[in-house]
């Protein structure tokens, strides 16, 4: 969009002031009541990029206006903003029920114009640019016509992919620790079981054992005879066996109890891993390389250089607005 002016500097007139004829006059046409024209410098032409190393090639068009300037530098490339029309959209002729404001009098200088498209072609070359977009991590390069955020977001669609993999490799990696650690896992709860069976089995040898030789010995209303006696060793020999196996419960259920530790543990690991993967593959942290192509002096091609008059009209509290 071309800066608005935000009043006149002079007066303006009914008709166009009247220029060197050698002044190419351009106009584009106004839209709505109490139009006023001014004028400004306009350049406009072709940029060709090529890059066989980026695989570039393609034309870009552009057209910019000036300001005319009151000091020694009548015209600043610098300050052009972008006209967004096309060239045939410019007319010979403006609106006869329109104003015009004064033209500065560098804008009647003809051979001027000459310099200033010549100006006008460096300044192109400098500023006119593609600008390219490189992800070292996943060694891809955006196209000409892809703006960061595009690029960014099919970044992302390789990532996923390249994360997915290897996710994939890291579960198949750990798929051997985890098939070891299930099967010791079910041999430890398999030898509790059995530890808790044969426990429970000597525990109730035990209480048989000693009751049989002590109600002997009580009901039989005699001193403990030798069967009983040896009836009562068995059964503190039996009593010892129980405490052993109930010991053996024990250290299967700590087996147990380990194995289930190493199992979290290595989950743990397993999962920040695949946290480490979000942000090795996240696309929209990355610090991208811009890559800069520019047009060869050559490949520049000022097409128009002249004097354009461009419409405006009054907006709110005086200012003009563009009417076109």
């Amino acid at each position: 969009m071309t800066k608005t002016p935000f009043k006149p500097k002079q007066k303006s007139a009914d008709a166009a002031p009247v220029l060197p004829p050698a002044v190419e006059q351009y106009f584009v046409e106004g839209r709505g009541e109490n139009i006023v024209y001014y004028p400004r410098l306009i350049a406009g032409g072709d940029v060709l990029f090529t890059s066989s190393r980026y695989n570039i090639e393609g034309e870009r068009s552009v057209l910019h206006t000036v300001e005319f300037g009151d000091g020694p530098v009548a015209i600043d490339w610098d300050n052009a903003e972008p006209l967004e029309l096309a060239i045939d959209d410019l007319t010979d002729g403006g609106d006869g029920a329109s104003s015009y404001a004064d033209c500065p009098s560098a804008a009647s200088d003809a051979k001027a114009y000459a310099a200033w498209g010549k100006n006008y072609k460096r300044w192109l070359r400098q500023n006119e640019k593609i600008t390219l977009y490189s992800s070292k991590r996943f060694r891809l390069t955006s196209a000409a016509d892809e703006t960061e955020g595009e690029f960014r977001a099919r970044l992302q669609d390789t990532a996923s992919e390249a994360r997915d993999l290897a996710i994939a490799k890291i579960r198949k990696r750990y798929a051997s620790k985890v098939t070891t650690l299930e099967s010791r896992l079910m041999r430890a709860e398999q030898s509790i079981a059995v530890q808790k069976e044969q426990s429970t089995k000597k525990t109730l040898d035990t209480a048989v054992s000693f009751g049989t030789a002590i109600l002997g010995a009580v009901f039989g209303r005699k001193r403990i005879s030798s069967t009983s006696a040896s009836k009562m060793g068995t059964a503190i020999r039996t009593a010892g066996g129980a405490r052993k196996e109930a010991a053996d419960v024990g250290r299967a259920k700590e087996a147990a109890a380990k194995v289930r530790a190493d199992m979290a543990d290595l989950s743990m690991t397993l999962e920040k891993e695949i946290a480490d993967l979000d942000t090795a593959f996240d696309a929209q942290s990355e610090s991208l390389k811009e890559i800069v192509v520019r047009a060869k002096s050559t490949d520049v091609n000022v097409t128009i250089t002249g004097l354009v008059w461009l419409p405006y009209a009054s907006g709110e509290k005086g200012r003009l607005r563009p009417a076109w």
